[in-house]
C-alpha cells in the first residue's frame, strides 16, 4: 500500500477517517442530492425566448471552460489544441443565438510554480505574469475569442476558495490526518503503488516519485462513492467520449479514498481558512476557478454571487490525463458544497508528432507561436481539429499539415471562390445579375447543400468537429462539381439564354461559397471572413451572422463583387540554402504556356480533379507498408523514452557505467527509428503517386491527358524528363505538333501535358510498379479517344504508336510528344 492515514483529528476527537468507512447519515446524503440538482441563476445574465402564451422564458447561458493552464512553463500545442477546439464550440454557440460563457485562464499556485520560478531568477508572482501573459498573446494569435480570462492568484478568486473551503468544511467532509505516500512532485499527486511503473517511477513523467510523510487535511471522498455512481449510472453523457466515462467507472467501481487538500510544505498557495500553517492543494483551488471566473471585476467576491452569475457549466473541455480531478473529484466537492454538477465533461486525447510522443529530450516539441507564424491561425485551426477525430488521439506531420491545407483550404474552397469570381468579372462586371434563390429554383446543388448544411449542424452539436469540417468540405466539393459540369465559361460564349444560364450558375456557386463562409467560421474565423470580404460583405455584417443566415437565399440581384483576391494562398516549400528550408505561403501563379483561353480552362477543370484526387488520398494516406513502418518507428520510440528513463536512474545512483551502455543503446535506437520513419514516409510517397495515376479522371475537351505521378525525391531540376523518357519538352512555336501545359502540382508531384489526338505518342517505363519502389515511384496513365483513362502501355497497344526514343545528337526532336 503506498500511503497510509495514521491518525485523523475531527472536532477535538480522535477516529478512524472516512477511508476506512463509509457509513454516514442518510439525511446528509439526500440533502446533498437535493442541493446539488438546484437551479441557480441570475435574470440579468440569461437570455430570454417567448412562450407559446406570450410569456418571457429565461435560458442558461451556455459556459464553456478549457482547464486552467499550469504556469509552469510556457504555453504548448497540447494547451492549444484544447482552447481552438473550445473557441470553434463556443462560436459554433453563438451562431445558434446563445449567451456563451467562455472561460479560460492559468493555474498559478503549487510547488512546481515556486520551483520554477527560482530556477528563472524571479520571484512565483513575477514568474506567473510573465507565463500568464505568454497565454493571452498566443490565444490572441490564434483568434481565440474567450469572454473570461481567469488567474487563480486574484483576489476575488482566493476569496471564493475560502468560501468554497469553509462551506466543505462545515459539512462535516474535511478532516485532519497524518498522511504517508508515494509523491510525484511533477503531477503534484500521491500516487497509488500498483499504478507506478518500475522503482515508484510515474507514468506520466517517467521520474520516481517521492516518498513524504505530512500533516494535512483531507476530502471525504469515499463518502460519495455511491452518490459518485448514482450520477454516471442516471446520466451516463456526464462523461464524453463513452469509452471516458468506462474508464471514470472503472476509478469509481474500484473504491474512492479520501485525498489530501492542503499542503504543510508548500508556502506559494491560498491559505487553509482554519489552519494558516497549510496552504490549499492546488486542484482544490484551481478547479473553483471555473466559478470564480463568472464574476464581473465590479462584483463582490462571494460564492453565490459567482454560482449566480452563470453556474452550472454546460462544458468543461479538458484533457485525458487530467479526467479523474474532473469526474471524480470536481464532482464530489461540489456535491459537498451543495452546487450543482457541470453538465458534461469532455476528455480529449493526445497528440504526437510523427508518430511518436513530444518531448524536450527528443527534441520534437511542437510549439503552437511558430506554427501560427509560419502557416497562419486559420491552418493552424483548421488541421488539428480536421485531422484529429475530437476525442482521440492525434498525430502531426509537416507533410500532412501541408497537404491537407493546400488540398482543402486553398484548393477546394479558396480556388472555386477565385475563379467564380473571375468569371463573374469577366462576363457580368462583377455584379451579380439575379437572386440566389431565384436562380436556384429546382437546382440540385442547393438541395445537397441544405442537406449538408443540416449535416454540419449536428455534428457541431455532437462535438464532432472533425466530421463538421468533412461535411462542409463536401460542400465545397459539390460546388467544383456543378461548375466544372456546368463549364459557363463555354456558355457565356454562346450568348443568348445558355450565357443567362451561365450567369445564373455563377450566383448559385457564390452563394454556396457565402454558406460555406457560415459554416466553416467557428473553425477558420480569418478565412470565412476573408470569403464574406471577397463577396461583397462588410466585416460587421460578417460578425452579425447566425446559423439562420446559412439558409439558401442571402446573395441579392445588384449586389457587387470586390476584384478577385485569393483568400487562402497554397502553402510552399522553398529551399534557401542546401541545408535550410522554409515554408511560405503563396499564391499560386498560372503557369506561362502557349494554350489559348479554352484550352487552358480544360487545363484549370483537370487542376480541380486533381484537387479532389489529392483530398483523398490525403483521407487515405498510409497504406499498409507505411503504416507498418509507422508503428515500427513508435515502437522504438516508446523504447527510447524507458532507456532514457533508465539511463537518468543510473546516472542518479552514480552507475556511469550502465548509463554509458544505455547512452550507446538509445543512440542506435534513435538511427534505427529516424530510418525506419524515412522508409515509412517513402512507401506513402509511392502511394500518393501510385494513386493519382490511377485516379485522375477528367472530361474530353479534344485533347489528351497524360499524366505523371511521381516521388518529389525524382522531381528535381530535369530528372523527371528522363524518367519519362523525353529529352526537351517546348511549348513554344518552333513545335506546333503539340503544346504543353506543365502544372507543378503538390510540392511537386505532377506533370500534366495536353497533346492532340492526331500526334499521340506516349511514352511508359515498362513493367514498373510503383506500389514496390519506395524511392523512385511513377506510373503512366492516358486518355483514349472516348474519354477512357487506361495505363499508357495498353494505349500505345490500342493506337499502334510505338514508345518515344530520344532521337540521335544532331537529328532533331521529330514529331512527337509525351
Amino acid at each position: 500500500m503506498a500511503a497510509r492515514v495514521l491518525f485523523a483529528s475531527q472536532n477535538g476527537q480522535f477516529m478512524l477517517p472516512p477511508i476506512f468507512t463509509s457509513n454516514f447519515r442518510a439525511g446528509n446524503l439526500s440533502r446533498t442530492l437535493l442541493l446539488s440538482r438546484r437551479s441557480l441563476g441570475s435574470a440579468s445574465l440569461f437570455s430570454c425566448r417567448s412562450s407559446l402564451d406570450g410569456e418571457k422564458v429565461e435560458e442558461e447561458p451556455f459556459v464553456l471552460t478549457t482547464p486552467l493552464y499550469y504556469v509552469n512553463a510556457p504555453p504548448h500545442m497540447g494547451s492549444a489544441y484544447t482552447t481552438i477546439a473550445a473557441d470553434a464550440i463556443a462560436r459554433f454557440q453563438r451562431l445558434l443565438g446563445k449567451k456563451v460563457i467562455f472561460v479560460t485562464g492559468t493555474d498559478e499556485h503549487g510547488e512546481k510554480i515556486a520551483t520554477a520560478a527560482a530556477e528563472n531568477g524571479c520571484n512565483p508572482g513575477e514568474h506567473c505574469d510573465t507565463i500568464s501573459h505568454s497565454y493571452r498573446m498566443l490565444w490572441k494569435d490564434l483568434d481565440i475569442a474567450h469572454d473570461k480570462f481567469i488567474r487563480t492568484t486574484k483576489s476575488s478568486h482566493e476569496a471564493v476558495v475560502k468560501e468554497f473551503y469553509a462551506r466543505v468544511l462545515k459539512n462535516n467532509d474535511i478532516y485532519q490526518a497524518d498522511y504517508e505516500g508515494l509523491y510525484c512532485i511533477n503531477c503534484e499527486e500521491y500516487k497509488d503503488e500498483k499504478d507506478l511503473l518500475d522503482n515508484n517511477c510515474c507514468p506520466v513523467h517517467l521520474k520516481p516519485c517521492v516518498l513524504r510523510k505530512e500533516n494535512n487535511y483531507f476530502f471525504a471522498l469515499s463518502k460519495y462513492q455511491k452518490p459518485l455512481e448514482e450520477v454516471l449510472n442516471s446520466n451516463p453523457a456526464f462523461v464524453q467520449p463513452s469509452f471516458r466515462l468506462n474508464e471514470v467507472q472503472s476509478w469509481i467501481n474500484s473504491g474512492l479514498r479520501d485525498f489530501s487538500i492542503s499542503r504543510s510544505s508548500v508556502e506559494w498557495g491560498i491559505p487553509a481558512p482554519n489552519d494558516n500553517t497549510q496552504t490549499i492543494y492546488v486542484w482544490f483551488d484551481a478547479l473553483l476557478g471555473y466559478i470564480s471566473a463568472l464574476l464581473d471585476d465590479e462584483d463582490h467576491p462571494t460564492l453565490d454571487k459567482a454560482v449566480s452569475s452563470g453556474w452550472p457549466a454546460s462544458l468543461h473541455l479538458i484533457g485525458k490525463d487530467i479526467l479523474r480531478f474532473h469526474a471524480v473529484y470536481w464532482p464530489a466537492m461540489l456535491m459537498s458544497a451543495g452546487l450543482s454538477l457541470p453538465k458534461k465533461v469532455f476528455g480529449h486525447g493526445f497528440l504526437t508528432k510523427d508518430g511518436m510522443k513530444m518531448g524536450k529530450s527528443l527534441g520534437n516539441t511542437l510549439e503552437p507561436k511558430d506554427l501560427v507564424h509560419r502557416f497562419g491561425s486559420d491552418a493552424v485551426r483548421y488541421f488539428f481539429l480536421r485531422e484529429v477525430e475530437f476525442g482521440n488521439d492525434g498525430d502531426y506531420s509537416e507533410e500532412r499539415f501541408i497537404n491537407s491545407v493546400n488540398a482543402h483550404l486553398a484548393n477546394t474552397i479558396g480556388n472555386l471562390l477565385n475563379r467564380t469570381l473571375g468569371l463573374l468579372k469577366k462576363n457580368c462586371q462583377s455584379t451579380l445579375p439575379v437572386d440566389s434563390s431565384i436562380a436556384a429554383a429546382e437546382n440540385s446543388l442547393k438541395e445537397t447543400v441544405e442537406k449538408l448544411v443540416d449535416n454540419t449542424r449536428l455534428h457541431y452539436e455532437n462535438l464532432s468537429l472533425s466530421s463538421a469540417c468533412e461535411a462542409v468540405l463536401e460542400i465545397g466539393h459539390a460546388g467544383n462539381l456543378y461548375l466544372d459540369e456546368r463549364a459557363p465559361w463555354s456558355l457565356f460564349k454562346q450568348a443568348g439564354p445558355s450565357s443567362e444560364a451561365a450567369a445564373k450558375d455563377l450566383v448559385i456557386i457564390l452563394e454556396t461559397m457565402r454558406i460555406i463562409a457560415i459554416a466553416l467560421s467557428p473553425i477558420t474565423p480569418s478565412l470565412s471572413m476573408r470569403i464574406f470580404s471577397q463577396l461583397g460583405y462588410s466585416k460587421d455584417q460578417f460578425e452579425a451572422v447566425s446559423w439562420v443566415d446559412t439558409k439558401w437565399g442571402g446573395l441579392k440581384a445588384g449586389q457587387v463583387m470586390p476584384a478577385p483576391s485569393p483568400v487562402f494562398g497554397r502553402i510552399e516549400i522553398e529551399k534557401e540554402d542546401k541545408d535550410n528550408t522554409t515554408a511560405k505561403k503563396t499564391s499560386k501563379k498560372k503557369e506561362k504556356c502557349s494554350l489559348n483561353m479554352e484550352q487552358y480552362e480544360v487545363a484549370q477543370q483537370l487542376r480541380n480533379k486533381l484537387a479532389e484526387v489529392e483530398t483523398e488520398i490525403v483521407k487515405q494516406r498510409d497504406m499498409k507498408r507505411g503504416s507498418s513502418s509507422k508503428s515500427e518507428a513508435q515502437d522504438k520510440g516508446i523504447s527510447i523514452l524507458r532507456l532514457r528513463a533508465d539511463m537518468q536512474k543510473a546516472i542518479e545512483s552514480e552507475n556511469y557505467v550502465l548509463a554509458a551502455e544505455l547512452r550507446d543503446e538509445i543512440t542506435k535506437l534513435e538511427a534505427e527509428s529516424l530510418a525506419v520513419s524515412a522508409k515509412a514516409l517513402a512507401y506513402q510517397k509511392a502511394e500518393y503517386a501510385f494513386r493519382l495515376g490511377q485516379k485522375v479522371m477528367h472530361k474530353k475537351f479534344g485533347y489528351t491527358a497524360v499524366v505523371c505521378g511521381m516521388d518529389p525525391v525524382c522531381c528535381e531540376s530535369s530528372s523527371w524528363m528522363k524518367i519519362a523518357g523525353v529529352e526537351k519538352l517546348s511549348n513554344g512555336p518552333s513545335q506546333p505538333f503539340y503544346q504543353v501545359l506543365v502544372d507543378v502540382h503538390a510540392d511537386p508531384t505532377l506533370l500534366v501535358a495536353y497533346v492532340p489526338e492526331e500526334n499521340l505518342v506516349v511514352s511508359d517505363q515498362p513493367d514498373t510498379d510503383a506500389f514496390d519502389h519506395p524511392y523512385l515511384s511513377f506510373l503512366f496513365y492516358g486518355m483514349d479517344t472516348a474519354g477512357d483513362f487506361i495505363p499508357i502501355k495498353q494505349l500505345r497497344e490500342k493506337y499502334n504508336r510505338p514508345r518515344y526514343e530520344a532521337p540521335a545528337e544532331g537529328e532533331g526532336e521529330g514529331e512527337n510528344g509525351i
